[in-house]
């Protein structure tokens, strides 16, 4: 991994964690005496950053972590329903029993890992991204996989705030139950409440944080 990644990878991790918060100004010459690194990867990294959507760069406040959007994220989950939605459609006929043990592996790992509720936005896209493989469609599963890197704040909320991973985990267990039973349709409705349970459930937050940061 370049500096620029490692970087953006450390910055990302810190505001999906919360210990960069919505609204707050990332002064590029701390950032980087802070990191022990040059101004250079770190403005590579903050671009990359603000096409990720973690962050923005305005010419009076400079760069600033962003804040949250019901509105980006309601659309986020509608374009990930449709993609998932055709992804699993294509992957279900072609499951097999190897390929259902390692999604199984994956959920019995992050069941095991204390770490879990800490990584969910990495691992819950590890047990979809297995779930999907067997579709054979590698562009739209990385198009896929984009728009889930634009949820992971949304996710880490999810988790930190809303005790989620019981209930994550419940319907991946319950979608793969489904797909090993070729149950096609239903696995597709239980897969677009999933995502879309994200939006109502963070919208009360959603509205509380933004709330607040008017008030500041």
């Amino acid at each position: 991994m370049t500096a620029a990644g490692q970087v953006s990878e450390i910055l990302r991790r810190a505001i999906i964690d919360g210990e960069l918060q919505a609204g707050e100004i990332l002064r590029q010459e701390e950032l980087a005496a802070r990191l022990g690194v040059s101004r250079i990867p770190l403005r590579e990294a903050l671009r990359q950053l603000e096409g990720e959507g973690f962050v923005t760069s305005t010419p009076h406040r400079g760069v600033v972590v962003a804040g949250f959007s019901m509105d980006e994220l309601r659309e986020i989950s509608e374009i990930r329903s449709t993609l998932e939605s055709q992804l699993l459609r294509l992957a279900i006929p072609q499951h097999t029993e190897q390929t259902i043990r390692q999604c199984e592996t994956i959920a019995d790992e992050i069941d095991a890992d204390e770490r879990a509720l800490d990584d969910w936005a990495a691992n819950n896209w590890r047990f979809h991204s297995a779930l999907y493989a067997p579709a054979a469609r590698p562009r739209t599963l990385a198009l896929a996989a984009s728009y889930h890197t634009h949820t992971q704040r949304y996710l880490g909320m999810h988790i930190r705030y809303m005790n989620y991973k019981r209930e994550g985990q419940r319907e991946h267990r319950k979608l793969l139950e489904l797909t090993a039973k070729h149950q096609t349709e239903k696995a597709v409705e239980l897969l677009q409440k999933h995502i879309g349970d994200v939006v109502e459930m963070l919208r009360d937050f959603t509205e509380r944080e933004r709330a607040m940061r008017q008030r500041n």
